[in-house]
């Protein structure tokens, strides 16, 4: 079924509750038949902050409105605050009612930027959608899922021709809900488990990114040697986390096989645990959210070199010849 295209009247409509507060529709950057209006920000006291400052104004033909405010930070950085309902001038009102600077936070020189979604009849519960921050020449995203227990995807990416090489197992030295590093086109993905429902969820992604950006500035400033002798046990404790379920498996197995040798009567609860702990082991994996991958990694490669991004070769002088003798012209 095609979109009915956004009319002059409801335009005029929609357009009345900001333009009475002092926001500018934006009329070459609006699409009607996308029915989304955009509007540029008014002068604030977030100005010398916020260098832009942008709301876009979606309507379904339903009644529906998603009302999101778009901040971009002096520094570059981009933070979102979304809100939905059926009164566009509400969505205007609850949006105000949050701080603009409250969504950047600086700390130890490193801006971060946290985008929200508000909840609630009346917005009161802020649920972190994203955080976004650049550490030395790295460009740090978490996207926190909108499922409840599912984890935060990280992502972090550099620019075109860098050479930063990381080890995979830069995030999960820092422990148990932190994933591998995964290489990706142009930097490396990752992941942080989130348990609870809101508002703890949100709280402990924001942690988390907390965690993480001060483990990737204090990295980056470190050498891999720095970081080898510093993080050498918790580096075996992540061979030991990624071979942990083939050791459980093979316990069982030779648990299983051992039973005739232990003498344990027939009709003991122990001998009937033992004997089907493995099938029920087995169930209880697949059943999980994501299938823990068994392998047995070899150890954690020592990092001997002097810096995190490697040196560019060097390219061959061009051969040097005799100059083409030069005609004087005739």
């Amino acid at each position: 079924m095609s979109t009915q295209p956004l009319t002059h009247h409801e335009i005029l409509a929609l357009v009345e509750p900001f333009t009475r507060l002092g926001w500018r529709l934006d009329l070459p950057g609006s699409d009607r038949l996308a029915r989304r209006l955009v509007f540029s920000g008014p002068a604030s006291g977030a100005a010398a902050l916020i260098s832009s400052e942008r709301l876009w104004l979606e309507n379904s033909e339903s009644g529906w409105f998603r009302l999101t405010r778009v901040l971009v930070h002096r520094a570059g950085l981009e933070a979102t605050l979304e809100v939905s309902g059926t009164h566009p001038g509400e969505l205007l009102t609850r949006s105000e009612s949050v701080d603009r600077t409250s969504q950047f936070i600086c700390d130890d020189g490193i801006v971060t930027a946290h985008s929200y979604r508000l909840e609630g009849d009346a917005g009161e519960r802020r649920v972190l959608t994203r955080a976004d921050t650049r550490v030395a020449g790295v460009a740090v995203t978490l996207r926190a899922p909108l499922a409840s227990g599912a984890p935060a995807e990280i992502e972090l990416k550099t620019a075109p021709g860098d050479n930063l090489v990381l080890p995979e197992d830069l995030l999960a030295v820092l422990g148990l809900g932190w994933a591998l590093l995964t290489p990706i086109p142009q930097g490396w993905r990752s992941a942080v488990s989130l348990r609870g429902s809101e508002p703890k969820r949100s709280q402990r992604a924001e942690r988390a990114f907390h965690t993480l950006t001060r483990h990737l500035a204090e990295t980056l400033r470190d050498t891999p040697a720095g970081f080898q002798s510093q993080r050498t046990l918790a580096r075996w404790a992540v061979a030991v986390r990624r071979a942990s379920p083939v050791l459980v498996s093979a316990a069982l197995i030779a648990g299983v096989a051992a039973l005739p040798r232990l003498h344990i009567a027939e009709t003991s609860a122990i001998r009937m645990l033992l004997f089907n702990l493995p099938p029920v082991l087995l169930v209880l994996v697949f059943c999980m959210r994501e299938i823990p991958p068994f392998e047995l990694p070899a150890r954690p490669p020592p990092l001997r070199r002097a810096h995190w991004r490697d040196p560019l070769p060097l390219r061959d002088p061009a051969p040097l010849g005799d100059p083409a003798p030069r005609r004087d012209p005739e």
